[in-house]
């Protein structure tokens, strides 16, 4: 079954369930999701793609840093290469974090991705359009996106979240996902614009300096991506061995446990 297709069959169970008193426990997993799921030999990664996987700037909060960035030869160089775009309806502009191509050729072989974010519904399209270029893993049925507009967990993303044993989350931040931290696997956030946040440093001394700051980028081979597809696909391997206990949440634990969650960064 393709993932929008079983996720709008799991939005349409918890309604059910939520006009049911006492109709069953609906924090239980549910069979089918976790089924279809092992049996393509699959997992699931839930991904905040803000600072995880691009980084974006509204028109309104460029710092000046940024400006002169947009005036130079060089956004041209990320714009042939299919990683800066500019997206009149949102007013913003789009950076992709490097090696993201590869990322999710890859990840969609052993997982099965639900991008989310909690913006707008408009900005997940968008977001969604640029990262999956002419709808290549949502035709196969292997991405789709969902929108939360409340509590992380309490609406669009809980009949996903709590098949908790097969699902993984991909996030730059722990905040918010609280219940569900044995499931989390962290990765350093994506800031490549500047934004007059970030410049005032009088205000915000705690944030790291962005990527046009520091004149550069990440590594393609050897950056965050690289490193946390690595991490995933051995908690795939993991996860199906025969003797495993076939809950990702151990696998993850045992993996943090032998510090090997970090074992693939590049210094």
């Amino acid at each position: 079954m393709k993932l929008k297709s079983l996720i709008f069959s799991l939005l349409s169970k918890k309604k059910a369930e939520a006009g049911e008193e006492e109709g069953g426990n609906c924090e239980e997993s549910d069979e089918v999701f976790k089924n279809d799921l092992i049996s393509r030999k699959k997992l699931c990664v839930v991904i905040n793609i803000d600072n995880t996987l691009l980084d974006s700037l509204r028109g309104r909060d460029y710092a000046w840093e940024d400006h002169d960035y947009l005036s130079e030869s060089g956004v041209q160089r990320s714009v042939r290469q299919g990683i800066f775009y500019a997206s009149p309806e949102l007013d913003r502009n789009i950076k992709l974090r490097p090696y993201i191509r590869t990322f999710l050729e890859k990840l969609t072989l052993d997982y099965d991705i639900v991008l989310y974010s909690r913006v707008s519904p408009q900005y997940l399209d968008i977001m969604t359009d640029v990262l999956d270029r002419d709808s290549v893993y949502r035709k196969a049925g292997c991405l789709t996106s969902v929108y939360e507009d409340d509590d992380i967990g309490k609406k669009h993303l809980h009949p996903i979240l709590k098949n908790r044993e097969v699902v993984c989350i991909l996030d730059c931040r722990e905040s918010g996902w609280e219940k569900y931290a044995d499931n989390l696997i962290k990765i350093d956030p994506y800031c490549y614009f500047v934004t007059k946040a970030r410049a005032n440093n009088n205000l915000n001394l705690h944030l790291p300096k962005s990527w046009i700051q520091l004149k550069g980028d990440e590594c393609e081979e050897g950056g965050e991506l690289y490193r946390v597809l690595r991490v995933l696909s051995v908690a795939h391997i993991f996860f199906f061995k025969p003797d495993s206990s076939h809950d990702i949440r151990q696998v993850i634990h045992n993996l943090k446990s032998q510090n090997k969650l970090y074992k693939y960064r590049t210094l």
